[in-house]
């Protein structure tokens, strides 16, 4: 029983040292390993449990990105397509998404800009817009004409859930310091337009410029009767 204990204990520290490698840079040699502070007697002091917590942020994470979602899906039944909205960012609770996601948790962004600026990529993000297709990253394809990969014309209900989600990220990043031009002012900055359609762009534009005049209510209630979104 004693050595079933040491080899889950080992395998525990293991975990943890994989999982806070992009904190303290160690490889898990016989010598660093059992001398790091966080894995010397980990269970006999507690502290280092609660060291580890800081760096890992499983429950907040769940909280923020469930935060996000149900804002998504609010704001989805009021543009008119709640039943696509039930579906928004499912794939965040996959170990895939997940883990990455608590792993680099702040609070204040993405986590993948975490990931991405400890790896150099975030697999979290590729496995996200591949299966989410409000996603503009989502709708490219190879032209037969170019021989290169190019952007194709979103369905306009994916531009109205991509418009949800934008305006949900706001709030949630932004906090007390949304407004109604929050959105609109982060689409303008980004380098989003070269990355899209011009129609799609436009369309994106449209509603968020909308957002920005006449507030959330009325930018919902005319994408809840509008069968085609307007480019101006």
């Amino acid at each position: 029983m004693s050595k079933i204990f040491q080899h889950s204990a080992s395998k525990i520290r293991y975990f943890v040292w994989k999982n806070t490698y992009h904190l303290h840079k160690t490889e898990p040699n016989s010598e660093t390993f059992a001398k790091t502070p966080l894995f010397n007697d980990f269970w006999r002091k507690p502290y280092h449990f609660f060291y580890f917590s800081r760096m890992f942020h499983p429950i907040r994470h769940f909280i923020t990105i469930t935060k996000h979602r149900n804002e998504v899906v609010r704001l989805c039944f009021k543009a008119g397509i709640g039943w696509q909205g039930l579906f928004h960012d499912l794939s965040k609770y996959s170990p895939s998404e997940f883990i990455p996601g608590a792993k680099y948790y702040t609070g204040k962004e993405s986590p993948n800009n975490g990931e991405r600026r400890d790896t150099g990529m975030s697999l979290a993000w590729m496995h996200h817009k591949g299966r989410n297709k409000h996603h503009f990253e989502f709708w490219y394809d190879y032209d037969m004409n170019t021989k290169k990969i190019v952007p194709m014309d979103m369905p306009d209900r994916y531009i109205k859930e991509m418009f949800c989600d934008r305006v949900a990220a706001s709030k949630t990043y932004n906090k007390e310091t949304y407004t109604q031009e929050s959105p609109l002012l982060y689409l303008t900055k980004s380098t989003a337009h070269e990355k899209m359609t011009e129609k799609t762009y436009k369309k994106l534009l449209f509603l968020l410029q909308k957002l920005a005049k006449d507030g959330e209510k009325e930018t919902l209630r005319f994408m809840r009767h509008c069968k085609e979104l307007p480019t101006e």
